[in-house]
């Protein structure tokens, strides 16, 4: 059964993803947004608009036209108010780091007499706040062969076994589908085992795969546990585990993750350390 505390946290996560989440109105400084007309799903254009061409352009809050790619890029070109584009229904904008405030999107479609129509649209650009967390859950500690009857002058593998530590993966700011590229190191030529990776679907333990280096995951989901396994040493030095988010990334809007987003982006979305202390490597029994 969940404790209170947990299910706080759960509580508060939730609220936070919904709180800071983006939309094409809102969008993240860093996202990726689809904007069309005469469509119902932004695949297909709906009848009654065939061969009609459309010119669109972004302003500031002052209505003064905006070019800067800095600002914005697109995915395609958008002609001109003289040269509009045939069947260009929708477009997409990723805001650039420069983005802040409020602009205006505006298109203009024509029909095939030369009738114009004018729609606009108000977006808020806000500062990208998906952010990834990791933390180590438990304190540092021995290794998992204490206690021990060790046989040989140096104890085989079997023997030492491997120490298995928890990591919490944590996210806010975006209440859709996400990834993160792990990067688990361990010193002290020990070396990580096996990592897996698991979330709570309604009570059930759920796994997650590693495809293409990245863990990918749904929708809703804020928390991910990692487990790594280090294989223990026979030596008398500790053995730290370092667990680096590499990437992470809003799956829908492509957003990276805010600290790799800046401007100058830090290396690492996030960081984590666990230290497994050795046990005293200890010689046989001799005698006299």
């Amino acid at each position: 059964m969940k404790t209170i505390k947990s299910l706080i946290a759960i509580f508060f996560l939730l609220i936070g993803s919904q709180a800071f989440a983006q939309t094409g109105t809102t969008p993240y400084v860093g996202s990726t947004h689809i904007y069309y007309v005469n469509s119902s799903d932004g695949n297909t254009l709906n009848a009654g608009h065939p061969d009609n061409t459309y010119y669109w352009y972004l302003t500031d809050n002052t209505e003064a036209l905006v070019t800067d790619t800095d600002v914005f890029t697109v995915g395609q070109a958008w002609g001109t108010d003289v040269a509009p584009v045939n069947n260009l229904f929708k477009v997409d904008i990723t805001w650039g780091s420069a983005a802040s405030g409020t602009y205006y999107l505006y298109v203009k479609e024509y029909s095939n007499h030369g009738c114009i129509s004018k729609r606009r649209i108000e977006i808020l650009v806000k500062p990208n706040a998906f952010d990834i967390q990791i933390a180590a859950v438990a304190a540092d500690g021995c290794n998992t062969a204490s206690g021990t009857l060790f046989t040989g002058v140096t104890p085989v593998a079997a023997q030492l076994g491997s120490t298995p530590r928890d990591f919490n993966i944590t996210m806010t700011g975006t209440p859709n589908s996400w990834k993160f590229k792990p990067v688990v190191t361990a010193d002290n030529t020990a070396a990580i085992t096996t990592t897996t990776y698991n979330y709570d679907n309604a009570g059930v333990e759920t796994p997650l795969t590693v495809i293409d280096d990245y863990i990918t995951v749904p929708a809703g989901v804020n928390a991910v546990v990692a487990t790594s396994s280090v294989t223990n040493v026979w030596n008398d030095n500790n053995t730290i585990i370092t667990f680096n988010i590499d990437a992470g990334e809003d799956v829908l809007y492509g957003t990276l993750e805010k600290d790799e987003s800046k401007a100058t982006p830090d290396q690492y979305a996030g960081t984590a350390t666990s230290i497994v202390w050795p046990v005293p490597t200890t010689t046989e029994i001799q005698t006299n």
